[in-house]
């Protein structure tokens, strides 16, 4: 990432709404921009599928749910945070085979750390995670708020719900 380039930019952009960059205000805030740029962002050409590499020795067979994992992305359309809760649901393969927590967490981390949409975010979580979990059935809600559809006369965004499903039904499944 081209933390200077950022800097730059972002000095633009505030010479461009009409703000004098060198204001003790706003002085250091391309430098704060572009580092947090560079947390935000950091999901960008790491490979989520490398966060599950083998999977625990405890097995189980029956539905896992993670419910309300908060998260934090950028859209895409306008450079701006969505944020909210995801949900996942899983049934493990016939072998049992699951996976830590943790494992999934990083998976979503790395899938929100990228510029998205919210609907390319809940199909990306899902299809990794069906794939490296190997798993009977699977299913990922994500219900956020988004800041773009905040800014119109500063009302709130409408809640926006999006789910997956991959594999067989997922009986009584209430998200």
């Amino acid at each position: 990432m081209d933390i200077e380039r950022i800097e730059k930019a972002v000095k633009e952009i505030i010479i461009a709404i009409g703000e004098d960059p060198e204001r003790s205000g706003l002085k250091a805030s391309p430098k704060r921009i572009a580092l947090a740029y560079k947390k935000i962002f950091n999901g960008i050409n790491r490979d989520p599928e490398k966060e599950i590499q083998d999977f625990l020795e405890d097995k189980y067979h029956d539905l896992i749910i993670l419910k309300n994992l908060e998260f934090m992305s950028i859209c895409e359309h306008h450079l701006m945070p969505f944020f909210g809760k995801i949900n996942i649901a899983y049934l493990p393969n016939d072998q049992g085979n699951i996976v830590s927590f943790g494992r999934i967490r990083e998976i979503v981390k790395i899938l929100c750390s990228r510029p998205q949409i919210q609907e390319r975010l809940n199909n990306e979580i899902a299809e990794v995670l069906y794939k490296k979990l190997e798993a009977k059935a699977l299913v990922v809600s994500i219900e956020a708020l988004h800041v773009c559809m905040m800014i119109d006369d500063m009302k709130k965004s409408p809640e926006i719900k999006t789910i997956r499903s991959l594999g067989q039904e997922i009986p009584n499944l209430c998200f």
